[in-house]
C-alpha cells in the first residue's frame, strides 16, 4: 500500500503534556513538523513515532523537563528555551546525528555522549536575547564533531557581564573536533571547564574568555591554539598536553600557578605580555580597551615553565623580558635548594644563590648592588682609614652642625630607625617579596652617610672614594689586610653585579 507523505504541518500556541495522545494527526505522514509558541512538559522521547526523514522545527517554544533526542532528518530550535536535551550512547560505536541546531536559543542542560555531530550544533547572532546567554551544563563526551563549534558573545568591545555568554559547566571529555572543524569559545565566562583527552584538529580559540576552574589534561592542539587575553582565575596546568601547532598566550592572565612542565611544544609559542593581573582599561574616546602599565610576574609552578617562556623571549630577541623569567627560574631553583637536606652536597650552591639574590635579585635590580657597594664602603672606610686630617679640615663645618643639632641624639635615633628599617627590608627579601622599596634604600644610604661623617669627619668622602677603588691597594706599595682583601673581593663582585644588572635591563641582541 502506497503511503502518502504530506509536505508539512504546523502547531501554534499549544500546550502539550502528552504529545502522542494530544496530537491526533499521523506524524509519520509529514516531511516537516513545526511548533510555534508552544509549551511542552516532559513529553518528548525517542519513542515518539514520526517520519525518520522529516524535519522538526521548534520556534519560540518552551520545553520543560527532559527532551531525549529523536532520530530524524533534522531538529532545529529557534528562539526557544530548552530545560534539558540529552542523548547517551554507552557503546563504543558512535551514532550519527545528521542535523541538530540550537539557533538563538537558551539551553539549560545539553548532554550528548557517543555521537557524531555532522552539522553545527550551536549558532547565534546579535539578535539573541540577553537571558539566553547562559548555559548551566554543556557536556559532549566521547563525541566526534565535524562542523564548527562556536559559542561567541556578540559584545566584543566594551566588557559587560550581562552581554557575555555564561557557561557553568563545560565538559568535552574524550571528544574530538575533526579536521577543518574550528572551535571558538570567545567572550565567555566559564565556571568549570574540562578538556580531558580532548583533541582539537583545527583552530581552538578561547579569545577573551574567563575561566574560574579548568582542566587541560592529555589535550591535543594539532593546529593553532589561541588563549590571547583569556583570564584564568585558577591554577593552569597543561598536564601531558601537546601543542603541535602554534600556541598564542598573548596578554593572557593567569592568577594562579602556571604549569607547562609536562607539556610538549612542537611549534612556536607566543607568551608576549603574559601577566597575573589585568592591565586593560576602557577608553571612552576610542570605545575600546587599552593596556596600561607593565605586566606583573606570573606564578610559575616550576623552573621548566619559566624556562619555556624565557626561551620564547630569547628566540624573539627580547632580552629584557627574557630576564624577567630568568629571575623567576632562579627563584624556583632556590625553592629546590631550600627543600634539600642540610647534609646535601649542594648546600654550597644554595649559599651562592642566596648571595646572588640578596646582592642583585638575580641581576634584575641594579639599585641593590649599588646600595651594598656604598654601604660596605662606608663601613670599611670607617674602620680601616685614618681620619686625623679629615677632622682638622672639616672642624669648622662640623662645629656648625653641632651648634644646630644635638648630634648625640640624632645619631641614636638614626641608628634605631635604621635597625628597624633593615629588619623590615630583610623581612621583605626573606618573604620573597618582589618589590624592594627603593625609597627605603635611599633613606638608609643618607643615614649611613650621616653616621659615617659623624664618626669619621670625612665630610667630602675622600677616604670613601679612595676605598671604593677595588684595585687601589693592589697597585700601590701598602700592605693589604685580611679585612681589606675581603672588602676588595666583595666590592669587585658587587661592581660586576651592578654592571650586569644595568646591562640586563637595557640591552637587546
Amino acid at each position: 500500500m502506497l503511503k502518502i507523505i504530506k509536505k508539512n504541518i504546523t502547531f501554534k500556541d499549544k500546550n502539550f503534556s502528552n504529545i502522542e495522545n494530544e496530537i491526533k494527526n499521523d506524524l509519520t505522514k509529514f516531511e516537516t513538523i513545526k511548533f510555534i509558541d508552544c509549551t511542552f512538559s516532559n513529553c518528548f522521547s525517542d519513542d515518539l513515532i514520526i517520519n525518520k526523514n522529516c524535519e522538526l522545527i521548534f520556534e519560540k517554544c518552551t520545553i520543560q523537563g527532559e527532551f531525549r533526542h529523536i532520530f530524524c532528518e533534522s531538529i532545529i530550535f529557534k528562539d526557544s528555551e530548552i530545560e534539558k536535551y540529552y542523548f547517551n550512547n554507552p557503546s563504543e560505536d558512535k551514532i550519527k546525528i545528521k542535523d541538530l541546531l540550537f539557533f538563538n536559543s537558551k539551553i539549560d542542560n545539553l548532554e550528548l555522549e557517543g555521537v557524531v555531530l555532522k552539522k553545527q550544533l550551536i549558532k547565534n547572532n546579535n539578535n539573541i536575547k540577553e537571558k539566553f546567554k547562559e548555559i548551566k551544563s554543556l557536556i559532549l563526551k566521547n563525541c566526534s564533531i565535524e562542523k564548527n563549534f562556536i559559542i561567541d558573545s556578540s559584545e566584543r568591545k566594551k566588557e559587560n557581564d550581562s552581554k557575555r555568554f555564561k557557561i557553568k559547566k563545560l565538559d568535552l571529555t574524550n571528544s574530538t573536533f575533526e579536521k577543518d572543524t574550528k572551535v571558538k569559545i570567545q567572550f565567555c565566562d566559564v565556571n568549570d571547564a574540562i578538556f580531558y583527552n580532548t583533541k582539537f584538529k583545527d583552530l581552538a580559540d578561547f579569545y577573551q574568555s574567563k575561566f574560574e576552574k579548568v582542566n587541560f589534561e592529555r589535550t591535543d592542539f594539532e593546529k593553532i591554539s589561541v588563549f590571547s587575553e583569556s583570564e584564568f582565575n585558577c591554577n593552569l596546568d597543561f598536564k601531558y598536553t601537546k601543542f603541535l601547532g602554534k600556541a598564542i598566550f598573548r596578554d593572557t592572565i593567569v592568577s594562579g600557578k602556571f604549569d607547562l612542565r609536562n607539556s610538549i611544544f612542537d611549534a612556536e609559542a607566543n607568551f608576549l605580555d603574559i601577566t597575573s593581573k589585568s592591565r586593560k582599561k576602557y577608553d571612552e574616546i576610542t570605545n575600546d580597551y587599552k593596556f596600561i602599565g607593565e605586566p606583573t610576574d606570573i606564578n610559575v609552578a616550576n623552573r621548566e615553565t619559566a624556562r619555556i617562556i624565557k626561551n620564547f623571549y630569547d628566540n624573539s630577541n627580547n632580552i629584557i623580558e627574557a630576564n624577567r623569567f630568568y629571575k623567576l627560574e632562579m627563584k624556583k631553583r632556590m625553592e629546590e635548594y631550600n627543600s634539600l637536606k642540610k647534609s646535601d652536597y649542594r648546600t654550597f650552591e644554595r649559599l651562592i644563590f642566596i648571595l646572588h639574590e640578596w646582592s642583585s635579585n638575580h641581576s634584575q635590580n641594579w639599585f641593590l648592588p649599588f646600595f651594598w657597594i656604598v654601604s660596605l664602603t662606608f663601613g670599611y672606610s670607617l674602620f680601616a682609614c685614618d681620619f686625623t686630617n679629615n677632622s682638622i679640615n672639616n672642624k669648622i663645618i662640623l662645629d656648625l652642625i653641632e651648634l644646630t643639632f644635638d648630634t648625640t641624639g640624632v645619631v641614636t635615633i638614626t641608628f634605631i630607625i635604621n635597625c628597624i628599617i633593615l629588619a623590615y627590608l630583610s623581612y621583605l627579601i626573606l618573604e620573597k617579596d618582589n618589590v624592594i622599596i627603593h625609597p627605603i634604600l635611599i633613606y638608609l644610604l643618607v643615614s649611613f652617610y650621616m653616621l659615617y661623617v659623624y664618626f669619621s669627619s670625612d665630610l667630602y668622602l675622600k677616604s670613601f672614594a679612595n676605598s671604593l677603588n677595588p684595585f687601589s691597594l693592589m697597585t700601590g706599595s701598602e700592605k693589604i689586610t685580611i679585612l681589606g682583601l675581603c672588602y676588595k673581593i666583595a666590592i669587585a663582585y658587587l661592581i660586576y653585579q651592578l654592571i650586569v644588572s644595568i646591562r640586563q635591563n637595557t640591552r637587546r641582541k
